[in-house]
């Protein structure tokens, strides 16, 4: 049986000795957004993915459980998502 996505990135959370509280604030959200990821209610963005990656020193696909973030992008588009995907990353960082 495969972990929900909440169940992972709770574990991982727990792991790596973040409280939500923190974990919000690194993310620039209300700690209602990581409890509502936890729990199954919502998921987090593409940007927020590649933060909690970026956090936790692993790849966004590996966080995930090998999710193809490029499925939901046709192909003529994709460099340019790529693009906005790391003008979001330097925006975030910044």
């Amino acid at each position: 049986m495969s972990k929900s996505i909440g169940n992972i990135l709770k574990s991982i959370r727990e792991k790596a000795m973040y409280t939500t509280e923190k974990l919000a604030d690194f993310l620039g959200v209300d700690e209602t957004v990581i409890a509502d990821w936890e729990a199954g209610k919502s998921e987090p963005t593409v940007t927020q993915g590649m933060m909690l990656g970026n956090l936790y020193g692993m790849p966004m696909e590996e966080l995930f459980g090998e999710v193809d973030v490029y499925d939901a992008v046709p192909e003529d588009v994709q460099g340019e998502f790529e693009h906005h995907a790391w003008l979001n990353r330097v925006a975030n960082y910044s």
